[in-house]
């Protein structure tokens, strides 16, 4: 992802009035490597996912919001799309750096990072904001990816800030169970239904074309599960074995992974009737 300067700093991107991007190497999953912190404001900011606590990438992120601080902004709030460390791991330092910053995120990713970060207040379906050349910004529960998985639609640029719910490049684990796989395709509906310009996924390169991409990740997450229904027999039928017919196509470093997403997929085939689960086995419902 190339980075371009706004306002004296080298390290952000502008995307639209009063949205800035800054790309941040963190420890997510490979392919990825950076975390896509957004700044949405001008003068009253809010940060989304600062995902890396590597002190070189504080330092950048240190510089970038000196540089909008230089310009009379002000850093409020910080918002969390949900509880993975790549989207959340840099805010005690930005605690550290401004006393009164407030930190939100869903109750449900507040409870999973209950010992681990304190939240100060919730950030749930609905929310919206003001928020100076951003215009309005209204928040989305997108459950799927994990139970309190928010995004944000920010209504003039016609962009979705979009956190895991897809990524630049690839698609996204959904691994239970607190990953869902039905409530993920129904998030990834919900929001395509939006009609959407763009997507801001905190992952990758940015998604110009919001319509076919959402449309590309619901037909592979489709052609997914009939691959894994294929697999199953009638008699029991180990996740190994499924593995070997319906995820030939993923490369054995990430069949770990494959597996996680697997057992989601599976889930939905068994609450949808199509599939019967015993003893960590699978059949076809009759």
């Amino acid at each position: 992802m190339t980075e371009q300067p706004l306002s004296g700093s080298t390290i952000t991107r502008p995307l639209a009035p009063g949205c800035r991007l800054i790309a941040l190497r963190s420890p997510t999953l490979p392919p990825a490597t950076h975390t896509n912190c957004i700044v949405l404001g001008d003068e009253e900011l809010v940060l989304v996912d600062p995902g890396s606590d590597y002190p070189e990438e504080l330092a950048k992120l240190d510089e970038a919001m000196g540089a909008l601080e230089a310009g009379g902004a002000r850093l409020r709030e910080v918002w969390i799309t949900h509880h993975h460390d790549d989207h959340w791991v840099g805010t005690p330092h930005l605690r550290a750096r401004a006393p009164g910053l407030i930190v939100r995120a869903h109750e449900r990713t507040a409870a999973l990072l209950r010992d681990r970060l304190a939240i100060d207040a919730p950030l749930g379906e609905g929310d919206a904001r003001s928020l100076g050349a951003a215009g309005r910004v209204r928040v989305l529960h997108t459950p799927g990816h994990t139970s309190g998985h928010v995004a944000i639609h920010v209504e003039n640029a016609g962009a979705l800030v979009a956190g895991d719910l897809v990524a630049g490049a690839g698609t996204v684990v959904v691994d239970p169970p607190d990953g869902d796989m039905a409530a993920y395709m129904d998030s990834l509906r919900r929001v395509r239904a939006l009609g959407l310009r763009a997507l801001w996924p905190a992952h990758g390169p940015l998604v110009a074309d919001a319509t076919r991409k959402l449309d590309e990740y619901l037909s592979h997450r489709s052609w997914r599960e009939a691959r894994i229904l294929a697999a199953i027999g009638t008699a029991p039928t180990a996740l190994d074995a499924i593995l070997d017919h319906a995820y030939d196509d993923v490369a054995a470093a990430l069949r770990p992974l494959a597996a996680r997403s697997a057992l989601a997929h599976l889930a939905k085939l068994v609450a949808d009737g199509l599939a019967t689960e015993g003893g960590g086995r699978w059949r076809r419902s009759e």
